[in-house]
């Protein structure tokens, strides 16, 4: 065999360094040439547009978002009505309404253990006529305490066990000592039961925000609505730990069922719980449906018809009524996974899984009975299933929700109107004998709470008692991801944030091109722009690449920039940086993702906006604005693979402004707000690079999908996502908060896991959207810099308070290439 001489091995060695020294040489990281200003101005001035412009086609890809959402609860309408068709038998049907029971329990809440013996108080009591109210605080979990009002007959009952018992969950109108509430207290007491009226989560006494009157702000404000405008951010704050409103309500419920059950002359089989309209059925067929000590239930406007729909219904309602409902910022109305693939639990099925206890199906206006799909299947349900016809009965009003009301039967909760239906089912089913009587107290008479209740039963706010939750929970997370493997810490993270999907998921390719422009000229130098259509749910992925040379060479880095403001706000506020990049020898991509950039649903991201409402319905279908987006950087990170791009930095961004630390984010709803942070890019980048990591724990998805991520830059995002608990005011867009989010992962172990990768975190801020400052910083991401010192990668996590510059960082990703070559 021939033997290279000493000239053939410096010849080789010699090669070895020009190879070398010209691969460096495509990444610059110099000062700043003056072409990179010339190139930044052309690409300032770029049209970002990708999609067609003609207002038809705009309207389009704007509502493709929202033609998403549609056909998913339409598709969950008809897979419901397809599986209810099959039930021809009393076993069918409980078989049915097993499985949905059990998915409902799984998603509404992490309920804990029920307590032994419930704890409360009786603050004060007060006499009337054949009646007495007992104010009444009770613990329903450890620090969270309810105020309720306990309506009792007086005298007493001189027998044990022989009272009828009800517990009236009030709508989001009023809290309990709204007038039609004691009215049916007084009523029914009078009749000798025993009647609970307590404040829901977030109302009355339980409010969780600080706006009682028109003093506690500087503005005019509608004071009577917050309780109902704040369900927002407690139902977003729940969210974040797995749980929901409506599940905390109906814990709440349950707890308030067994109030009444330790009261000795309560009959433990003549139980009632009452739903008054406008938000107050939902939570109480929930509670009906889960607690199987109520004996009879009166739900109104939830599980069929609701007072916004146009009657009468068509003649093929069965398959056209909307059994789901829709998205909205009220969660209580459109449940996490309810309308899922896997996990189905639609309204009417949460209202059928009473039977065959008692039943009245209520409506506050005027009511299409004949032709109401969901009442005939509650008649097969009752009558045919359990031979419980006389079980079920109904009640209505008339007009309609926009009629005023001298043409309709408004209430505030249930108005005596509905009463005189409920009245014979009453005496019919529990035995209770009601004349209508009221006397009607003022508010100041029916609070609950004294300072020396709440510092003995340790009150304490929910968002309070949701940090506790999660806790230990975090202790056990960031001992183990001290103690795992990168594949393992990161598939461990990502198994926290619902419908983003793990290694095994993401084997196939699951997008289509839609189109593939060829790349043209950009200015000087060779470098170009290729615009790129790519489809995975059919809504369009508007795509701009820019690479550094016209002949694409092999192996090119690309900077995947990612921004819920999208590809048009970065090239504006970002162009300076993407030139540096380009300047440097890497290649840019920007990615408009599902309901950003060209196909933003609408700019308003406040409560009450369209894009709220979607993100709610993609919530309903079990998956997630963010995990949909999610897909859709996977998706093109696949899509750049066939053309070469493997080696990958992630760069999350926020082009929002932030709120400085003298600004009063401490406002009411539904007046001016504070800017709203928009963490989507940070968030989509490091869930991005976990899922790169977790993907070499499957070794034929790693042979499909060779790509790496070299780096990560993010900047404006979150700095934890339990900050959003730290305060009642949430500055944060609803699809940045996805269920159970926090639960095996906040911010600090997506950073953590993805050791030793190097990465720039800048510019963080709270769930108020302000900056969060370097001592608090080091101390949220504590975790992560213990995984990146056992990983001897001190130097890898570049850990920063404050706004960044986008040029340093766009230098900084130059050098972590250099480096890694």
């Amino acid at each position: 065999m021939h033997r290279p001489t000493h000239t053939h091995r410096r010849v080789r060695l010699l090669t070895g360094f020009v190879s070398v020294a010209a691969l460096l040489g495509c990444l610059s990281i110099g000062p700043a040439r003056a072409d990179v200003a010339k190139l930044a101005e052309q690409l300032r001035k770029l049209d970002p547009n990708v999609l067609p412009q003609d207002e038809e086609s705009r309207r389009k890809h704007q509502r493709a978002l929202h033609e998403y959402v549609r056909k998913g609860l339409t598709r969950a309408n008809h897979a419901s009505t397809h599986e209810w068709r099959a039930v021809e038998t009393k076993a069918d049907w409980e078989a049915f309404r097993a499985k949905r029971l059990a998915s409902m329990r799984k998603r509404i809440a992490r309920f804990p253990e029920p307590p032994k013996q419930l704890r409360y108080r009786v603050t004060k009591t007060m006499d009337g006529d054949g009646f007495k109210i007992r104010n009444v605080v009770y613990e329903s979990r450890p620090g969270l305490l309810v105020t309720a009002n306990l309506y009792v007959p007086d005298p007493l009952p001189s027998k044990l066990m022989s009272a009828p018992a009800i517990l009236i969950v009030h709508s989001h109108h009023n809290p309990k000592w709204q007038g039609e509430l004691q009215d049916m207290g007084m009523t029914w007491a009078r009749a000798g039961c025993y009647v609970l009226v307590p404040d829901q989560l977030g109302h009355g006494e339980r409010r969780q925000h600080p706006f009682k009157s028109v003093d506690d702000y500087d503005k005019p404000f509608r004071v009577s609505r917050q309780d109902y405008y704040f369900r927002y951010n407690t139902g977003m704050q729940l969210h974040l730990i797995g749980d929901s409103l409506i599940g905390w309500m109906a814990w709440d419920n349950m707890r308030g069922i067994d109030l009444l059950f330790q009261q000795t002359a309560v009959d433990p089989k003549r139980v009632a719980i009452l739903g008054s309209v406008a938000g107050g059925g939902d939570p109480a067929a929930v509670t009906a449906a889960l607690d199987e000590r109520i004996d009879a239930a009166v739900i109104f406007n939830y599980g069929g018809p609701q007072p916004e729909t146009k009657f009468p219904l068509p003649d093929d309602a069965e398959l056209a009524f909307n059994y789901a409902g829709s998205g909205s910022w009220e969660s209580t109305r459109n449940i996490a996974h309810s309308a899922g693939d896997v996990d189905r639990f639609l309204p009417w099925e949460i209202v059928a899984s009473i039977a065959p206890r008692a039943l009245i199906y209520a409506h506050e206006f005027a009511w299409d009975k004949d032709r109401d799909p969901v009442w005939k299947r509650f008649q097969k349900i009752w009558g045919e299933f359990y031979g419980k016809r006389d079980k079920l009965a109904s009640a209505h009003g008339w007009g309609g929700v926009r009629l005023s009301s001298r043409e309709a039967s408004h209430c505030n909760n249930i108005g005596k109107a509905h009463r005189k239906h409920i009245h014979p089912q009453f005496e019919k089913w529990l035995g209770i004998r009601a004349e209508e009587y009221s006397n009607r107290r003022p508010y100041a008479d029916l609070v609950c709470m004294t300072d020396d209740v709440a510092i003995e039963l340790g009150a304490k706010p929910m968002r309070e008692v949701a940090r506790a939750a999660i806790r230990k929970r975090t202790q056990v997370i960031h001992f183990q991801l001290n103690n795992m493997p990168r594949t393992l810490r990161c598939s461990m993270t990502l198994g926290g944030w619902p419908d983003i999907p793990t290694a095994p998921v993401l084997d196939e390719p699951r997008y289509r091109v839609r189109r593939e422009d060829a790349a043209k000229p950009l200015g000087d130098g060779g470098r170009t722009i290729q615009q790129v259509v790519l489809d995975r749910v059919g809504v369009p992925l508007p795509v701009l690449i820019f690479r550094p040379s016209m002949s694409g060479a092999p192996d090119t880095p690309v900077v995947l920039m990612l921004a819920q403001a999208g590809k048009e706000a970065l090239l504006h506020a970002r162009a300076q940086a993407i030139a540096t990049l380009l300047d440097g020898g890497a290649a840019v991509a920007l990615i408009d993702t599902t309901g950003t950039g060209e196909t933003r649903p609408g700019r308003d991201r406040e409560r009450g906006s369209w894009s709220t409402s979607l993100s709610a319905g993609a919530m309903m279908l079990g998956t997630s604005v963010c995990g949909e987006q999610f897909r859709d950087v996977f998706a093109l990170c696949q899509y750049l693979e066939t053309k070469g791009m493997r080696r990958v930095v992630l760069w999350g961004d926020s082009t929002a402004p932030v709120n400085a630390s003298d600004v009063n984010t401490r406002v009411p709803l539904r007046v001016s707000q504070p800017h709203g942070s928009e963490p989507a890019g940070a968030t989509l980048a490091l869930l991005q690079a976990n899922a790169f990591g977790a993907a070499s724990i499957d070794p034929a998805r790693s042979r499909k999908l060779r790509s790496k991520v070299k780096a990560v830059y993010v900047n404006g995002g979150l700095a934890n996502l339990r900050s959003i608990l730290s305060k009642p005011f949430v500055h944060v867009p609803h699809d940045a908060v996805k269920p159970g989010m926090v639960f095996d992962g906040d911010v600090e172990a997506l950073v953590a896991a993805i050791a030793p990768t190097p990465i720039r975190v800048r510019g963080v801020v709270n769930g108020v959207n302000q900056h969060v400052i370097d001592d608090p910083l080091r101390e949220f991401y504590g975790i992560a810099r213990s995984v990146y010192g056992l990983e001897g990668a001190d130097k890898a996590l570049d850990l920063k308070a404050g706004p960044d510059d986008a040029i340093a960082a766009a230098r900084w990703v130059l050098e972590q290439l250099k480096r890694e070559k």
